[in-house]
């Protein structure tokens, strides 16, 4: 991460300290976070990299737990909510390697903290019963032990009982440990496929139908040398492979080295929330060798309606596994997660370049949906834009800022955003791109600002 990362980061978890209500804190939702990181100056890429940082807090707490390296796990589980202070994962983390413990070291701080965050997660998710499992196992009262005088000397055959009962006792525990850990590994994947309508699992048997066909022909042969395929299954419909811009494996005999990109069409009529593909890679013997997983439309993002036009990027690289070994790719719809319909304004907006329009590039834009909130001093807009690539050709780079002005047409707040990158998916021609803009203007009421414009600051075919 490069130094303006770092301090932009150091910049958004200072920002999080300052909420002093805790409770406040833990409410925050993803989106507000994000909002939050952008009111800092964050970029896209920025915000992904906060994301990476907090599954990789998680990935290694889990890893932590599996080898019961309890305050390790704790202590990965507590940078994960430092930068996502609602994150169920990492809270139910906290409850199970606090819980872990008290049973190997008997604390009253273990306890109370494991049924701390056992109800923080309840807060959240209401009936979650393996924190209901934690709370009421740790709130038992402790049995107490009395002595009698014994009438006569104990014999080996009590001897034998105590230890079985010892062992009986020791098998409870470890039973009860072992299942938490197992319902902890699977919060992240549950809390994925909550509310998804459509998850690979479910997938019956389907054909595949090769990727060139119905007009989905790449437009340069040189940059595909590997065959893709959509499959084609009940849960695919709504969706459409419209294109495969590049599938290309690089030669080498000790490793792989491979990119795909593309677009989807959306065809359904329900707008899409969230969206996940399954790229397969598969052997000469029909075998799947690899896997990797690309989220397609993202829950910060925009929905995407009937007629958008989606980009997916995947760029693999593997050390275990050799170019012979794929002979093909498959695209599987994985997950699907469906969002409320909101009717688009489609308004046109008022866009200006930053220097001449370059001949034969034309962009139209779109407003999808906007939303205005007045506070004493200050206001808060967000605005969903639809570009459009009307141009003849696809674009490797488009950048574009987001202007506020005042009623004397002065800029009052900016928001600079890169929606295509170089070497990823281009942006054909006909398709569109989504993005969401959010402005906090500090010192201005909804009725000082005229209004927003969008200022083309890049657009280029290579």
């Amino acid at each position: 991460m490069s130094k303006n990362n770092e301090e932009n980061l150091r910049a958004f978890y200072q920002k999080l300290l300052e909420i002093k209500d805790k409770e406040a804190q833990k409410s925050l939702s993803q989106q507000e976070l994000k909002e939050i990181a952008f009111d800092l100056g964050f970029s896209e890429d920025e915000w992904h990299l906060v994301e990476q940082k907090v599954e990789g807090y998680l990935k290694n707490g889990q890893s932590f737990l599996s080898f019961k390296n309890w305050k390790d796990a704790i202590q990965q589980f507590e940078q994960a909510l430092h930068l996502s202070p609602n994150n169920l994962a990492a809270i139910y983390g906290l409850a199970i390697a606090y819980h872990s413990m008290h049973h190997e070291y008997p604390h009253e701080k273990y306890k109370e903290k494991a049924i701390e965050y056992a109800r923080i997660r309840l807060v959240n998710e209401p009936g979650h019963e393996p924190s209901i499992r934690i709370i009421s196992e740790l709130q038992k009262p402790s049995q107490t032990k009395t002595v009698t005088a014994s009438p006569r000397p104990q014999t080996p055959a009590a001897n034998v009982g105590s230890k079985r009962a010892s062992i009986i006792l020791l098998a409870i525990v470890l039973s009860v440990f072992i299942a938490g850990a197992l319902v902890f590994f699977s919060v992240q994947r549950a809390s994925d496929e909550d509310n998804v309508y459509k998850t690979e699992k479910h997938l019956p048997k389907a054909e595949t139908s090769a990727s060139w066909s119905e007009n989905v022909t790449p437009t340069n042969r040189n940059r595909n040398n590997v065959p893709v395929k959509f499959v084609q299954s009940s849960w695919s419909k709504g969706f459409k492979l419209a294109r495969i811009e590049e599938s290309k494996l690089r030669p080498s005999r000790q490793r792989l080295s491979y990119k795909l990109s593309g677009a989807l069409l959306i065809t359904g009529n329900l707008p899409i929330e969230e969206l996940k593909l399954k790229v397969e890679f598969v052997t000469p013997e029909g075998k799947v060798g690899l896997a990797e997983y690309v989220s397609v439309v993202k829950k910060y993002q925009p929905n995407a309606i009937k007629g958008d036009y989606v980009p997916f990027y995947l760029s693999k690289y593997s050390k275990s596994y050799a170019a012979n070994d794929l002979s093909e790719v498959r695209l599987l719809v994985h997950s699907v997660k469906y969002g409320s319909w909101k009717k688009p304004t489609h308004r046109p907006v008022p866009t200006v370049w930053a220097y001449d329009r370059p001949e034969g590039i034309k962009i139209d834009v779109l407003e999808r949906a906007q939303q205005v909130r007045g506070y004493a001093k200050s206001t808060s807009h967000k605005v969903e834009v639809n570009f459009i690539n009307k141009s003849a050709e696809s674009l490797q780079r488009f950048k574009v800022e987001a202007q506020w002005l005042n009623h004397n047409d002065e800029i009052v707040h900016s928001v600079t955003r890169t929606l295509v990158f170089p070497h990823q998916a281009d942006w054909y021609p006909n398709h569109n791109r989504l993005h969401r803009f959010h402005a906090y203007i500090k010192n201005l009421t909804p009725r000082e600002i005229k209004g927003y414009r969008i200022n083309i600051i890049e657009a280029s075919t290579k």
